[in-house]
């Protein structure tokens, strides 16, 4: 997690280990998450009941509407001044935009599952694999 204040340069970098939805179920990477923000703020120096303006995540398994918004409903329930707005997503689109900017960006993902997403400069998305092994995730 990396929490900018104006500038990358005036940024606080926090670590967490590893989540995964499909192991830890969404409630779990939840409290992660929240932990997370709680820690960055603790280290910037800012009151946890001070919420973020907004708050990004991307991360494997969050491709469906369906578990981005129960992934937002639980962080929102766990600390309701975690953050004013979510932005949550699978794990491609925070590679584009980081990488790309606005500007649009094709991500290919190879590690334990693979997925490609091309993404053009109206948001559009289109995407290629990223099922899961056992749909035929064959660098799994």
């Amino acid at each position: 997690m990396l929490l900018y204040r104006t500038a990358p340069s005036s940024c606080t970098s926090i670590v967490a280990r590893r989540v995964s939805p499909q192991l830890l179920g969404g409630a779990k990477v939840a409290e992660i998450l929240v932990d997370m923000v709680h820690r960055a703020k603790d280290s910037a120096g800012i009151s946890r009941i001070t919420p973020f303006a907004s708050l990004g995540f991307c991360g494997s398994g969050f491709l469906q509407r369906s578990k981005q918004e129960e992934l937002e409903a639980a962080a929102r329930t766990l600390d309701p001044a975690c953050a004013t707005a979510y932005y949550i997503d699978n794990d491609s689109p925070g590679s584009a935009f980081t990488a790309a900017g606005p500007a649009g960006a094709l991500v290919i993902i190879c590690g334990t599952g693979t997925m490609a997403q091309a993404i053009d400069s109206e948001g559009r998305a289109s995407n290629c694999g990223g099922w899961g092994h056992m749909f035929g995730d064959e660098g799994s």
